[in-house]
């Protein structure tokens, strides 16, 4: 192995692509909305519930910064329209 003038070469990373991600994606927690409001019949999930419930709630600030505060959010328009059609 060579290195170079920021210590030892560099060992290419190769990401599994049967790796499972650490986090969900928007789309995988929507997919569990969805299958909350099945069985509960609401989306008004609480807080202390676990990883799902911190979404929600994350998803509920990041649309009252983009429609009431006008400030950023990471929350766009289509994921906006993706929530509110399941209430």
């Amino acid at each position: 192995p060579s290195s170079t003038a920021h210590g030892p070469a560099a060992i290419p990373f190769v990401l599994n692509k049967n790796q499972k991600r650490k986090h969900p994606s928007w789309d995988e927690r929507f997919k569990e909305l969805v299958e909350f409001k099945n069985i509960n019949g609401h989306t008004n999930a609480p807080q202390q519930c676990g990883p799902l419930c911190r979404w929600v709630h994350d998803q509920r600030s990041y649309h009252q910064y983009l429609l009431k505060e006008g400030k950023y959010s990471s929350l766009t328009i289509d994921r906006r329209e993706k929530l509110e059609s399941i209430g």
